[in-house]
This record gives C-alpha cells, structure tokens and sequence, in this order.
C-alpha cells in the first residue's frame, strides 16, 4: 500500500485534533463529574443554599396569604362586633320602653273607670298590651341576634386565633432555619 503524502497529513492532522478537542473536554468533563459527586462541598453548599432559599420563598408566600387572611377576619371581627354593639344599645331601648309600657299597663288598669275626661280603661289596657307584645316580641327578636352573633364572633376569633398561630408556626419555623 501506497500511501500519499497529503493524505498522511491529513489523517496526521485530524488524530492530532481529535487530541486537542479530546484534553480541552477533558477538564470540563472532570469538573462536571466532580460537581455531581456528593463529597464536594461547593456542590453541596449551592443545593443548600438553593433550598433554603425555595423554603424562604414558600415560607414568605404562605406567611402572606396567611396574612391577609387574618387581615379579612380582623375586618369581619370589628363589623360583627359593632353590630353586637348597635343591637345591644336597641335592647337597652327596648328593655327602658317594656319598663314604660309595663308601668303605664299597671296604672291605667288602677283607673276609676268613673273619671270624667278619661278614656275607658279597656282600651286603654288593650293599647298597652299591644304596645307592650310588640315591645316584648322585639326584644326576643333582638336577643336572638344577639345570641347568633355572639356565636359568629366566637367562631370568627376561633379562625383568626388558628390563622396567628399558623403564622407564629411559620415564624418559628422560619427562625429555626436561620439558626
């Protein structure tokens, strides 16, 4: 076999360039594989870093929808709570109004049916009856409101104190990390 001088070259040419090519991979090779072994401490300190961070960032988004949740049962706890005190001030009313109607109901049946100017006592007593059921069945009414928001509220605070907990929870988780 004969062989040519410009194909021994070229064929010279291309092993010494597949050397060339094959060392300058080489380091990056090494170093890749070094990266993914678990004793390298660089490799490790970036996933720790990376998940730390990941736990930071859910930490931080659960903290804030946690947050605003409380924010919203904060709001609904006052509203709530001045409607308790807007329906406690009706039944104080109420409550002076039946003592009214009881004691006006009281004097017009002692009347003397006999004084001239007077209405007759019965209608007078049946005007005082009437007011006084209707006073009576409103503040039964009232009272009932006030009993379902004293359970609204209470069932409210039970939300909010479980959301400031959770967000207590998450504090210390997230001091825990720090440390």
């Amino acid at each position: 076999m004969t062989w040519k001088p410009k194909l021994v070259v070229a064929l010279i040419a291309s092993v010494l360039g597949s050397l060339a090519i094959g060392a300058s991979t080489a380091p990056r090779a090494a170093s890749s594989q070094r990266s993914a072994e678990p004793d390298d401490p660089v490799a490790r300190e970036v996933r720790d870093l990376r998940l730390s961070l990941e736990r930071a960032a859910s930490q931080n988004l659960q903290a804030s929808v946690i947050v605003m949740r409380a924010d919203a049962s904060q709001s609904r706890l006052a509203s709530l709570n001045s409607e308790l005190a807007n329906v406690r001030a009706q039944l104080a009313r109420v409550s002076a109004d039946i003592s009214a109607a009881t004691l006006q109901l009281r004097e017009s049946s002692r009347r003397d049916p006999n004084t001239p100017g007077e209405t007759t006592p019965a209608r007078s007593e049946v005007e005082s009856r009437g007011q006084l059921e209707g006073l009576t069945h409103l503040e039964e009414m009232l009272r009932e409101t006030e009993t379902r928001l004293r359970a609204d509220i209470s069932r409210e605070q039970a939300q909010w104190n479980a959301l400031v907990a959770r967000l207590e929870g998450l504090e210390r988780s997230a001091a825990s990390g720090r440390q």
